[in-house]
């Protein structure tokens, strides 16, 4: 479940960490995490996943999945990373992916307006956590979610179903990730077509020679950016809002990196 390199630092944490698990789980980490009372079928899955979009230097971590109400279209694309997380969270309407997925989620949190009755009752026999807020409130439920994730500690969360048809909570999804980002953690959108995660330093691409990315700023001004490993390259200039200039770029091989002085930078790292 936790892939990155080994760590001289330990910590651990009593988690429900459910999917197909009803247990409690210790997570002690050593560079690995380190099961209790999860049955041998389940241990076997917990494999290091397939190649992440992006790599980051972190350790000691505590991953959380984060399931919105927006669209996947194929949830093999979701089903098979599953087992990389700590924690399960559903924002509202996004215990239909769960159930879609046959999996139980640590918690269901937001207003619900959107949550078919049949599933909450579903979940609510299996007594997963609920955390209910009122409908007219000034976040959005997956802004909610995130908050908690944080408060729960995470140190990586990725958020599926955020993107689809309404472009604004898209649009106000990938805005969050700015709260992720200013508490230290690390935070990314995914879909089927695109990984997107907002830098303010530097972040480590994964891939292969043709993958696309694109450079968005999100300040004003993104100052200094580097890119090592595009075919494109920039090297210490300034992106400003407004301007396309750093959409489709191309990796050259299997990583690229990218480097910025100041500002905020969404990286998507994309495919048609």
């Amino acid at each position: 479940m936790n892939y990155y390199e080994p760590s001289f630092v330990i910590y651990y944490r009593k988690v429900k960490c459910r999917g197909d698990v009803r247990s409690s789980v210790f997570l002690i980490s050593i560079g690995k995490v380190t099961y209790t009372k999860i049955d041998e079928e389940q241990r076997l899955a917990a494999k290091k996943p397939s190649e992440s979009c992006f790599v980051h230097k972190r350790r000691g971590s505590m991953k959380i999945i984060i399931f919105s109400n927006g669209q996947i279209d194929h949830y093999n694309f979701v089903n098979n990373k599953i087992t990389q997380y700590d924690l399960m969270i559903c924002c509202d309407g996004g215990v239909r992916h769960t159930k879609a997925l046959n999996r139980v989620p640590d918690y269901i949190i937001g207003d619900l307006d959107s949550s078919p009755k049949a599933i909450i009752e579903y979940y609510k026999s299996l007594n997963v956590d609920f955390k209910v807020f009122p409908t007219k409130k000034d976040e959005t439920d997956t802004e909610i979610g995130i908050d908690f994730a944080i408060t729960l500690g995470a140190t990586h969360i990725d958020l599926y179903g955020a993107t689809g048809n309404r472009f604004d909570h898209t649009l106000a999804n990938i805005h969050t990730l700015m709260k992720a980002l200013k508490a230290g953690v690390i935070a990314r959108i995914i879909d089927e077509h695109n990984c997107i995660e907002l830098i303010d330093k530097s972040i480590e691409l994964t891939g292969a020679a043709g993958d696309i990315v694109s450079l968005i700023p999100l300040s004003t001004v993104v100052s200094s950016v580097c890119t090592f490993g595009l075919e494109y390259p920039l090297n210490h200039e300034d992106l400003k809002i407004g301007s396309s200039r750093g959409i489709s770029n191309v990796m050259i091989g299997g990583t690229a990196r990218i480097t910025i002085d100041s500002g905020y930078l969404i990286v998507i790292k994309a495919c048609d």
